[in-house]
């Protein structure tokens, strides 16, 4: 049976989508997921915890940065950290990019939004975190941060390096990581 319009839900791709949704294929998993229209329309956003399902997942990376004010440049795509398998998905609403991390990476950091349709997103510490932890995991990803200004936004440097204690990240990477902090820091000034 379908859950009421006003709910999110994921549906079989034999169930025919309303008119009051959007529709999504993910087809690692064959399923369509809906996500009412009005409440797309406000915030492409809202619709994160509906795309992730069963999954941990929350809004990081370069998104997150944005929306904290510490990057100008809107990111082409909404970028979520999620315990699932990397991957893109491109939906009528907007572009998501999945980034895998470990489930440890999910222990602090990260907050509901205040938001009609709540969604968990990144402090900006956690964010920055985040993104020089891929950028260290993954490739070029993440490599340059240009447009970085974290002096615009919140950010509070005794917040980024509790967090760095609390993940108890392996000593490699904790230096990657702490490496590329202390160069955008030092750019900055």
């Amino acid at each position: 049976p379908r859950q009421a319009e006003s709910e999110s839900a994921v549906l079989p791709l034999d169930d025919p989508p309303s008119s009051e949704s959007f529709r999504a294929q993910r087809a690692a998993k064959g399923a369509i997921y809906l996500c009412p229209a009005r409440l797309a329309s406000r915030s492409p956003l809202a619709c994160v915890p509906v795309l992730v399902g069963s999954e941990q997942g929350y809004i990081s990376f370069l998104s997150a940065l944005h929306l904290s004010g510490a990057l100008s440049q809107i990111p082409a795509s909404i970028q979520v950290a999620t315990t699932g398998h990397t991957r893109k998905l491109r939906t009528p609403v907007g572009a998501y990019d999945f980034l895998q991390m470990k489930p440890a990476m999910f222990l602090a950091g990260v907050r509901w939004s205040e938001t009609p349709r709540p969604f968990r997103i990144a402090t900006i510490e956690k964010a920055l975190l985040d993104t020089l932890y891929v950028a260290t995991r993954k490739g070029r990803r993440f490599a340059k941060l240009p447009e970085l200004r974290l002096e615009d936004a919140s950010f509070d440097s005794r917040n980024w390096y509790a967090l760095m204690k609390h993940l108890e990240l392996p000593s490699q990477i904790a230096t990657a990581i702490q490496n590329g902090y202390t160069s955008l820091v030092t750019r900055q000034k």
